[in-house]
Formats: structure tokens, sequence, C-alpha cells
């Protein structure tokens, strides 16, 4: 014995000896013959031990409890020594250089001999080292593999039960205690899987063990869920081929269940079709029927073994013929039952028993005892047959395989296992997406299937008899798309979504079905493909029932920054960046959006997330721009402004909702929110814009309003919400505390703090919106309308809007609107530059920043370049209107003429008369009654100077004698008549608000009412007085400038709201304009001066412009008279912008502050002269020939002026001698005018016949009409001067027509101002007024005595001016050409 145990030993040292030779490649290297011939020694020697054992060590093998006892019957050899040689020599067999098919056949022979000689342990191990050997050994041998696995190693080691076979038999079919070669069965199956193309390896195993094990569904998820691509392909495969249908009516309620099924099989690359692996054959040497009779028994004694197949393993399978004779020679020998293969896969119960109505198959059994009624072929029984053979009394020890059934129902691990399954077949639809990818997003996708391909790499490095690895990998589009179809069955008809279902699962499989629709988005198929019909007929389902029990999970799902349980599949197994992970969820988005899964209701709660994860990845790359910036941000980048652009496109757009629709996640952030949400909003906005994405104007008008009249909730003083109806809806937006409302808050991009950076480079979020300066809501209430406007703007030119299309149009109108609720916002008085300076304070310089877009958006609507200046016609008091106001009929025609809508017409009442009385009712004659008009002075709108009022007059009214006893006469009530020509009862109190003083009398009009661009011209004048900053006031008054001169904003004023016009004349516009004339800001003057030219030629700008002047030259403090000289200069220094011809009215203003100008060189006040003189001398020569100009026009129109005009020509003339002044063309002109007013004077008296001037000029010329109209106009001027009463001086400026006394109430003042009456009475202290020495001031007249007295008069105030002493030679008339 101990010869045998030494000779045993030593040629187990001489396979170690083998394998060290090998993996070190020492000489002479043993061949695969070598070992295979000391391998087949090992298995004769066991095989002849196990020929001495008594009892049969196979059975003992089905009970562990029976280890010790068989072990007991073999002599002691080194059976463990010999098994680990073997594995190390399976280590080295890609080694082994020729020989290798008779090694392996000796290896798996020597295998099944020396499974009855292992401990429990080593058995354990054993079916995986036979299933492993796959990978090493050719092709060839994979039969044989499968083979010994199926009927040599799986028969005793995965049938091993622990505990005595009594209980056993009781406990099988509820509890099985699991061991380490039934935990390896998944192993098992992936290796054949992957390692053998041959489906029908695949299915003799999987029967195989399906006979054994009652779980082996679980061992095929586990395959699906984390095996290699190949094994994977296989396990779907087969648990679609193998199991009963899941659920019939989730995965087809229309279609058959075995057209399904065919589906399944006939895409298969290699369908599964039982008949095509061999079965058994017989194993008995001396079988009559060799190579061609089917084993149908199975013999466990190893003596009947040894004796009729010397060299195989144990057990004996033998045909029936040859299990016959041997049982007629041995009949102590039993010989079981061996099962046969499937024959086909039926959908039907197969009981010829059967007598259930529905028998739709939902087990299969593999028990002899079920399966001797199909010819021991494994059976399918209907529901009823499996419940009468499969329960407590009968059938508990069958193996069967019932469908599956909902996963919320399995167990943890096989519900763990269904879902990573789910998972793992739907991410086999990525690798077949056609979508473009950067090169690291392509890489990182290539890398998926590393790890699960280890294994076909390290075949690949094997002798070059292998080749696996292709055979293995599904490399088409169809066989990929299939496999992820059987994912998408299996979700559907296993894990429909319920209200109890696993938040965490149902998420995860959101995710994967999202990635999947990307991933064959891009597939060129057709829209009849099975991907398609199942996205439309089952996904679509699903998916509405998710968002019915989960619609917070799937809303989750789709966040671009998802929890961490739904980062899976896709982009997720990628090593890439943030920007890479963000373009690859919203393609996701882009790719659900045609199969109308996502709602607005769903669109609206993802997108704020989605652009505030945009905004803030892009303000991260941005920030880089001075650092080392990737390409592939760049690339990545530029593919998500497309993403953004194809979903937001306005006409194109895969939503299918309009384009209010879409954009309702930025609209309801503006509608009772605070600033903080409105910012970001606008910052999400501002993004879309910079990557030129369509956001159509009138949907951001409305969200901007919205936004504007949120804020302004904070501003009491607002009087443009007075009404009570929007009183109501603002007081809603404040709770008890005045704070404003709000049921949104500003979005956070990843607001769980569970979650997981997207990438490992990504750093701390910042908030898009953030902004360190400001912090109130006043000044987030600024930034806000800055970037607005600057949206609007981009908006606009991105959509490349009409520019200068006019001020007038409607969408003009909604931008001047939405200017003149924000510059009426809290945020324009609420602050206060405390302990900084101006130049340093954010909010200041954003307060500029905002009017400086105001005005861009201004210039852009309105015209580019000024319109004409008014015509004669929209002049106050041109004499036009005068002539034709004469020319008028009857007082019938006077009625009808068309009122203008700022005249207030006043019907006049009717007096009370008593009744005739009995006296007159017998009288024959017919009476007529006179009714007598009464005349009521009501003070509410006296009668503007330029239109005739037409008064209230009371027609004669015939009556007949019998009449006149009873007839009486009623006082009728006066009627008002507002601007618009509606009624007004004056019985009412009247709004003080409504009503509107002026010089010219009261002006009912409301600011709601007027034009939105009236509205905002109203405000930005109401800003002048109020803002200091220089910046500020230059771009309110360029606004201005735009609406006024370019817009013709005062001009139509004028015409259709002149009230509105007089009261902004006289309290907004030109005084205000006056004040902000400095020089010291020369940009504001360049636009300023303009804007109050334009204001002198409206409506009672001239009398307005006047009487600043004469207050302003006449203000006893020297200080004031110093300031006009200033302004009155910055006015001649941009004069030259202004065109003055046919403005009769802007001549006779500047002429008359130039003479006060000129006046002003010889002011008493030694600062006043000095700086007039000063001052003069800046005035350029343009500018100076202009107000020349004006003097002359003065001269010919004015009558009684030129006396002032020459005198203050002549100073100027002595004061700028360098300068041409006067010329000879002036004399010329002056004394043309004369001749042709004294000959006007001769042929009214008869004296001449016909009229001529100097220079000869043709009577019907238009140069010499022209001349005699302006004479005609300046002689009826000075006659009505002269009728009408003398100049008034100063102490009558309070009258509007403070030039002339009119001699009634309400009569015309004359239409031409006069210098005259402007200057008034020699003043005391005025040096620039002489008169002779006889003629005294009428002050002294009046007995105002004291003022002179104050005093010293000097003898040269009544003498001529004081000039510089040139002899009078100098003026000759050649002096001047």
């Amino acid at each position: 014995m101990a010869t045998r145990v030494a000779a045993f030993t030593a040629k187990v040292r001489n396979l170690h000896d083998f394998q060290l030779r090998l993996l070190h490649g020492i000489v002479p290297v043993p061949s695969g013959l070598d070992i295979a011939n000391t391998i087949r020694s090992f298995s004769q020697i066991l095989l002849c031990v196990l020929k001495d054992v008594p009892y049969s060590p196979l059975e003992m093998l089905r009970n562990c409890e029976q280890d010790t006892a068989r072990l007991a019957l073999f002599p002691n050899l080194d059976y463990k020594g010999l098994y680990n040689a073997i594995v190390q020599l399976m280590d080295v067999v890609p080694l082994i250089q020729y020989g290798l098919h008779a090694f392996g056949q000796s290896v798996l022979q020597c295998l099944g001999c020396l499974l009855s000689f292992l401990d429990a342990e080593t058995i354990d191990t054993l079916p995986y080292l036979v299933a492993s050997s796959m990978a090493v050994l050719p092709d060839s041998l994979h039969q044989e593999i499968v083979n010994c696995l199926c009927f040599y190693i799986l028969p005793f080691t995965i049938t091993r039960k622990p505990q005595s076979e009594e209980e056993d038999q009781e406990r099988q079919h509820l509890q099985i205690e699991e061991t380490y070669a039934s935990q390896s069965v998944s192993a098992i199956l992936m290796m054949v899987f992957q390692f053998s193309n041959n489906s029908a390896h695949h299915c003799q195993l999987l029967e195989c063990l399906m006979a054994m094990k009652p779980g082996v569904v679980k061992d095929l998820l586990c395959i699906t869920a984390y095996g290699t691509a190949g094994a994977r392909s296989s396990a779907a495969k087969l648990l679609f081929y193998y199991w009963p249908p899941f659920n019939i009516n989730a995965i087809e309620k229309r279609t058959p269940t075995h057209q399904v099924r065919l589906a399944v099989q006939n895409r298969s690359p290699a369908p599964f079709v039982s008949a095509d692996w061999p079965p058994l054959l017989c194993q008995r040497d001396s079988c009559p029927n060799t190579g061609v009779a089917e084993a149908a028994k199975v013999c466990f004694d190893h003596g009947a073994s040894i004796t009729f197949a010397n060299e195989k393993p144990p057990p004996l399978y033998l045909c029936i013929e040859c299990a016959n004779e041997i049982h007629r020679c041995s009949a102590n020998l039993s010989f079981h039952d061996v099962i046969h293969p499937m024959q086909q896969v039926a959908l039907f119960c197969e009981s010829k028993s059967c007598r259930s109505s529905d028998k739709q198959a939902v087990s299969v059994c593999f028990s002899m005892e079920c399966a001797s009624y199909n010819t021991n072929h494994p059976i399918r029984h209907c529901r009823s047959c499996h419940q009468s053979r499969h329960n407590n009394r009968r059938g508990f020890d069958h193996v069967y395989h019932t469908a599956l059934t909902s996963s919320w129902k399995m167990e943890v691990e096989t519900r763990t296992f269904l879902i990573e399954s789910i998972v793992s077949l739907l991410q086999e639809a990525s690798s077949t997406s056609s979508v473009p990818e950067s090169s690291s997003v392509k890489e990182g996708l290539q890398m998926l299937n590393v790890q699960s391909n280890l294994m076909d790499l390290q075949s690949s490095k094997s002798a070059g008899t292998l080749s696996v690895t292709s055979s293995q990998t599904p490399d088409s589009i169809d066989d990929k798309l299939l496999m992820s179809r059987h994912g998408v069955w299996l979700m559907v008809s296993l894990c429909w979504p319920t209200a109890e279902s696993d938040a965490e699962v149902i998420g995860r499989l959101v995710s994967m079905l999202l990635n999947w629709y990307a991933a064959t988005a891009y597939i060129n198929d057709h829209l009849e493909s099975p991907s398609e019909k199942l996205k439309t007929e089952h996904v679509a389902p699903w998916i509405a029932a998710v968002i019915d029990k989960h619609p917070q999970i799937f809303v989750s799902c789709l966040l671009p920054h998802p929890p961490e349980y739904a980062r899976i599949g896709g982009h997720w197994e990628t090593l890439t960046g943030k920007s890479a992970h963000l373009k690859a969820g919203l393609n996701r988005i882009l790719c659900l959006v045609p199969y109308d899964v996502v709602s607005p209701e769903i669109w609206d709660q993802v997108m704020p997330h989605w652009m505030e994860a945009l905004v803030t990845d892009s303000n991260a790359n941005a920030s880089q721009r001075f650092g080392i910036t990737s390409p592939m941000n760049v690339e990545i980048s530029s593919q998500i402004s497309i993403l953004l652009s194809k979903l937001l496109d306005p006409e194109m757009s895969p939503l299918g909702f309009d384009s209010k629709t879409m954009y309702n996640f930025l609209t309801v952030r503006f509608s009772r929110t605070s600033a903080s949400v409105q910012k970001q909003t606008l910052t999400w906005i501002q993004f879309l814009t910079s990557l030129e994405i369509v956001v159509q104007i009138n949907i951001l008008l409305k969200m901007f309003s919205e936004g504007v009249r949120t804020m302004k909730v904070a501003n009491p003083d607002d009087r443009f919400l007075r009404k009570p109806s929007n009183l109501e809806k603002l007081s809603a937006l404040h709770d008890s505390n005045g704070s404003r409302k709000t049921s949104i808050s500003p979005v956070v991009e990843d607001d769980s703090e569970q979650n997981s950076p997207l990438s490992e480079d990504e750093g701390p979020a910042i908030p898009a919106s953030s902004e360190a300066g400001f912090q109130t809501d006043p000044e987030l209430n600024l930034s806000c309308c800055i970037m607005m406007l600057d949206i609007l703007l981009k908006q606009m030119q991105l959509q490349c809007m009409e520019r200068h299309s006019g001020i007038w149009g409607a969408l003009a109108t909604e931008i001047c609107k939405l200017l003149r609720n924000m510059i009426i916002s809290p945020w324009v008085t609420s602050h206060k530059c405390e302990g900084k300076q101006s130049e340093e304070c954010m909010f200041c310089e954003s307060r500029v920043i905002w009017h400086q877009m105001a005005l861009h958006l201004v210039t852009y609507i309105a015209p580019d370049l000024p319109l004409q200046q008014p015509d004669s016609e929209i002049e106050v008091f041109s004499s036009e209107e005068v002539e034709k106001g004469k020319n008028k009929s009857s007082p019938d025609s006077e009625k009808k003429q068309e009122m203008r809508p700022s005249d207030v017409v006043i019907t006049m009442p009717l007096p009370e008369t008593h009744t005739v009385g009995n006296v007159l009712v017998n009288m024959p004659q017919i009476m007529t009654a006179t009714v007598e008009t009464v005349s009521e002075q009501l003070d509410l709108a006296p009668i503007i100077p330029s239109e005739k009022v037409v008064p209230a007059i009371a027609r004669a009214v015939t009556i007949t004698d019998t009449d006149v006893a009873t007839a009486t006469v009623h006082v009728q009530k006066a009627t008002l008549v507002g601007e618009n020509d509606q009624p007004i009862d004056i019985e009412k109190p009247f709004d003080n608000r409504e009503f509107w003083k002026t010089s010219v009398g009261k002006f009912w009009f409301s600011f709601e009412d007027l034009p939105d661009q009236l509205q905002y011209c109203h405000q930005l004048l109401k800003e002048l007085p109020t803002t200091k900053e220089p910046d500020v006031l230059y771009h309110i008054l360029q606004s201005l400038h735009i609406l006024c001169l370019h817009g013709d904003a005062l001009v139509k004023a004028s015409r259709d709201h002149r009230g509105f016009l007089i009261w902004c004349q006289e309290n907004l516009l030109i005084e205000n304009l006056w004040n902000l004339l400095n020089a010291e800001h020369g940009h504001i003057c360049d636009v300023c001066v303009p804007v109050l030219l334009h204001c002198i030629t409206l409506p009672c700008g001239l009398d307005v412009f006047w009487n600043i002047i004469q207050k302003a030259f006449h203000h006893q403090d020297w200080r004031q008279r110093f300031t006009a000289v200033e302004r009155v200069t910055v006015i001649a220094r941009f004069l030259d912008t202004t065109p003055l011809k046919n403005q009769q009215a802007l001549q006779s203003a500047l002429a008359n502050a130039f003479c006060y100008l000129i006046s002003s060189m010889d002011d008493i006040n030694v600062q006043v002269a000095q700086r007039a003189t000063l001052f003069m001398g800046t005035v350029h020569d343009r500018a100076i020939k202009a107000l020349v100009l004006c003097l002359e026009s003065q001269f010919d129109s004015v009558i009684v002026d030129r006396p002032m005009v020459l005198q203050s020509l002549y100073q100027l003339h002595n004061s700028m001698s360098d300068r041409r002044i006067l010329s000879w063309d002036f004399f010329l002109n002056r004394f043309d005018t004369l001749f042709i007013e004294a000959q006007i004077n001769a042929e009214k008296c008869g004296d001449i016949t016909y009229l001529r001037d100097l220079r000869n000029s043709d009577l019907n010329s238009e140069t010499f009409l022209r001349k005699l109209n302006r004479a005609h106009e300046a002689l009826s001027q000075s006659d009505t001067s002269n009728s009408g009463g003398s100049a008034q001086g100063p102490s009558q400026a309070d009258s509007p027509t403070s030039s002339t006394a009119p001699s009634a109430p309400h009569q015309p003042p004359p239409l031409i101002k006069t210098l005259s009456a402007s200057f008034g009475t020699k003043w005391p202290y005025k040096r620039t007024m002489s008169a002779p020495a006889q003629m005294l001031p009428r002050a002294e007249k009046a007995g105002s005595s004291s003022v002179i007295d104050k005093e010293k008069v000097y003898s040269r105030q009544f003498s001529a001016p004081v000039l510089k002493r040139r002899s009078s030679g100098r003026f000759g008339i050649g002096e001047y050409s």
C-alpha cells in the first residue's frame, strides 16, 4: 500500500513539474500529449480504486452528512493534490504548444473520476473549474465540457442536500439552503454563455440546471444584470424563450401571445431551438447501436459503470436496449429515467387531462413524475393543472418553474437582479446612438464594456487557435437593439408602477428608460420599427403611470442634478466634465419631446433647474477665459446652444405647445415674486439671448410689465395705481407686515446635500444671479430693470426688428409704457449715498446704466433724423388763425366748427322768466317772445387765446297767443365737456388732481388717459428737477431729445392734448430746461438747448420763456442776473443745431434774450457786466449771425422795437469790433423795409399809385411780395398796439400777455412780443436803457421816488449810452460793404 501511495504522489509531483516547466519555459517543454498520458493514468488508478469500493459513492454524494463515511471507503491517496495539480495546469493551458485537444479530454475524464474522492469544499468548486475550462480549451471540446457538466458533475454537486433526506423532501419546495456550488450557477452559466457561440450548449446547460435547481431564473437575471455583453444577450434570450409569458396584458393586448414570442425568437441572431443540441448517447462499450442510440436510463452503481464502460467515469448512461439487457443479467441494479430535452416551448398546457378553460401555460415541471406524462420531456401546465399537481399533498418535491410575478412581490435579491437586468439591457442601446459626441465622450462610451469584456481580451492573447471575442459580443445594431427591447419588455411586464412601489427603484428605471429614448432617437429607422412601436404602445402608458403615481420621481430624473439612484447609464457611466453631463441630459429631454412625455406642467418644473445649471456652468466656463480653456468645453457649449435652439424654436419647436406655454416657466416667475427671483429669471433670459435664441417680443413685454408691476407695489405714492381693481390686486401681494407675498423662491442648482457633484473637477456651485453689491429690494429692482432693457434691446436686434419705425407704433407704445412703469418704481427715489462718494456707489452707476439702456431703446424705435420743425398752423397765436377766425360766416357755422379735444365748452343757461298771465289769453295776434342770453363767468377753463370759443346763444322762440299764458322758460344747467368730448357732471365734486391750473385757465385731463409716450415724457420731466447726477441728466435729456425732436411727441401733444402740453410748458418743461443750462456741463447743454428751443415754438412756449428771461434779468439779486448771463450764452453757443427760418416766435424769444445779454455788459454790478463781456466773446460766429438774424427779424416785425434793436446792434458792434456784426446789406435791407412801409402809408393817402423797393425788384416776384407782406404785418401790428394800449412794465408780468393791456377780459394778446414791453421802464440800477434827460421814469411819476433816493443817480443815466470814443466818420456808409 505504501508503494501505491508513493507512486501516486510521485505522479502528482510529475504534474507539478509539467506546470513549472510550462510556466517558466524550461526545456524540454512538455506537450499536451505528455500531460494527457499522465492524467489518463490517474483516471485508470481512480477507476481501479473505485471498483473495490463496496458501497455506491455516487449515492452518498447526494447527502453532505455522509461525506465522512464516503471518504473512509477510499485508500489514503493524495486526491486533493491531484486536483490542485490539475487546477494549476489549467492556468498554463495557453502555453501548451500542441496536443491541447487530448489534454482537454484527459482532464475532463479525470475530473469526472475524481469527483467521488473529493471532500465537500473541493466538490463545490469543481463545477466552476470545469466551466472555466471552456475559456482555454478549444471549441472542439465545448460539447464535451457541457456534457461533463450536465451528466457527471452538476447532478452530484448542485443537488447535494445538507439535511436528512426525509426532512429535505418535506421542505425542499419551501426553503433551500444555498451551497457554494449552487451559488456558482450564475458564474457557470456566464462562462458558457460568454465563451460558446453555440446556442445548443446554452439550452442544454440551462435545461440541466432547470431540472435540478428551482431558482435558476434568479441566476439568469443575475447574468443579465452583471454579466458580460455576450452573456447578457444569451441570458435575456433564454429568459424569454423558456419562461412563460410574464404578463400578456402588459406586453401586448391586441397581438396574440405567440406572435410576441415568435418576434423574440425570429429577431434573435441564433434562435433557440431545443432539437438543435444533440442528446447524450449510450455509454456502453458494446452497445449494438453505438453512436446512434440516445441515452434513456442512468445507473448510479459505480461497478456497472466500470464493467460496461471501463474508460468512462460513473454514472452509466444507457439506451433502452442496453439497459434492458443489463437488467436481465443483473437484476439488482436500479435504473432511473433520464429526462429528455424540451422539444418545443409550448404556450399552452401540455397535460392531456387538462379541463381548464384558460389553457395558457404558467409553469413548467422538470420532475420525472410529471414529465412521464409528456414522454419524459418537461411539461408545461396551466394554472389549474399546476395547482392540482403541485401542492402540499403531492408534488411538493418537484422542481418546477412558474411565471415571474410582479417585481414588487419578489424577494429583495430577485427584485434587485431584475431591476439591474432591465438597466443593463436598456444600456445596450447606448452604443447604437449616432448622435454627435465629443471625442472624450466617445472614448468614455467605448470604455463601458472594458470590464465586462476583460475575459475576452485575455482570451484573445491565448493560442492562435482561439477566436472567441468576436463570437460573443453582439456587434450589429440589430442585436443590441433587440437586447434593449428585452429590457423594455421586462420593465413594462414586471415593473408596472403602483402607489406602493419603491421610489428609488422607479427612479432608477425611469432614468435608464430616458437614456434608452435618447439612444434610440438617432437611429436611422422608420416609424414602424419595433423600437418606435414599443415607445408609443407600451412605454408611453408606463411613463404615464409613473407620472400619475410618482410625479416627483419622474421630474427629479429630468433634472440636471438627479438623485444618486438615478445617475445610471449613458453619460453617467463616463468620466466627463459637468458640461458634458448637462449636454447629455438636455439631449435626453429633446429626445423625449416628440412622444408627448414632457407635458407643460413637467416642463414648467424642470426648465428652471436646467436654466440655473446651464447659466452656472456658463459662468464657470467664462471664468476660465484668463486660464487654459479646454477645447472640449467650447465644443460642448456650442452643442448645448444647438439643443436649446431646437427646444425653444418658436416656429419649429418639437414641444407641441405654443410659445406662451413654452415660456410660461419664465412668465410665472415675474408675478408676485421677490426681486431675487426676478433677477435670477432675467439671468436665464440673458443666457438664452446670448445663445441667439429668440423670445418673442410680446412675451417679453408681458413678462417685464408684470415684473415691474410687482415692483411698484412698494411705492405708495404711485398715482397710477389708484383704481380700486388694481389696489385689490396689489394688496393681495403683501402680507400684514407689508412685505411682498410669493410662492416661488430662487432656484438652487442642486438643493440636495447628499448628491455628489457631476464631475470630480466641479467646485462649489455659485448662484448665477448672485451679486455682492445688491442686497435690498430697491437695489435688486434696479438691477432687474437694467437686465430687462438689455434683454429687450438685444432681442429686438436678434429678431431684426425694423429700426427707427417711429414712437407711435404698437411696439413703441408698449416699450414706452414699460419705461414709464420702470421709472416710477421704488428704486428711483429710495437710495441715498451714505458714507461714500457717488462715483464709487454701485447703485448710482447702475442708475446711469438704466437711463443709458432706456436711451438706446428709445433711439432704436425713434426716427433716425429729426423731423421737420412745426409748421405755422400749430403755433399758438399765428396770424393765419386770426385771419381764418375773421372769415367765419355766421354763429350757426361757428357752432358747427369742430372743437379741439382740449377745449372746454360751456353751454350757457337760459334766464328764467315769469308767466305772462291771463291778460294776453284773448289776444288774437301772434306774440314773439325773445329770450335774452345770460352770460355767466364760470372760471373753469378760460378761453385759450388762439382758439375761438363758441358762445351759447338762445334763439328766438315763436309761440301762439294760446300758448303764451302757459309758456314758461327754464334755465338749463351748464354742460361741461372734457378733452374727448365726454360730458362731465358739474354737480359732482371734482377731484383736484384732474384739474390743472395754467396761466390761460384750468384744464381737465388725466395722466392715465394720455398716450404712453406722453406719460413717459411726463415722468422724465418730473425727474429733471430732482436729479443731480450729470450722467443721469444727460441720458434723460437725450431721451427727451429723441422723443420730442425725432418722435414729434410734443407736437402731437399740441394737437391732441393741448391742456397737458401747456401745463407741462409752464411747470415742467421750459423752466426746468432753463435751470439746466450750465456751462460746466457742456454735453448736457448740447442736448438741452435744442429741446428748449423746440418747446418755445409750441403753445405758450414763447410766453413762458419770455417771462423767465424777463424775471431773471430784472431780478434784484445780482447772482440771478449773473446766472442768467451764463444761461443765455449757453443757448447762443448751441444755437446752430436749431433751424430758425420761419420760426417767428423763436426768433422773437432769442432776440429778447440776446438784447438782455448785450445790455448786461453795462450792468451796474461789476461781476455781471464782466461776465457778460467775457461770455459774449465765447459765442462763435455762426451763433452771432443767427442772433443778428433774430434781431433783424424783430426790427422788421415790430416797429416799436426798432430803436432798441439798433441800439443793441450798435453796442454789440462796438464791443466786438473784430466780428463783422454790421454790414452794408444790413442797412440796405433795413432801409428797404422802411422805404416800403413809407410807400404803404403814402399809398393809403393817395400820394403814389404803386409800390417798389430800393432794389427795384419785380413787383410780382416772390421776394418783393414777401417784403410787402412783412411790411403790412408790421404796420398792422403797430396799429393794434397803439389802439390797444401802451406797453406795460414788469409790474404786470403776472399776466400771460404782459406786452399789451387787453381792452376786454378775453381779448387775445398781440401775436408778436415786443422788446419795449419786456424791458419796461428805466430801472435805477441799469445802465443799458438810456433816455433823454428831461424824461423821468414812470415810477417817479407814480410817486415812487423812494426808490431813486436810495441810490445815487448819475447824470450819464439820462444821456446817450457810453460808447467807445470813436469819430463819427467811422460810421459812414462807405465803411460797410
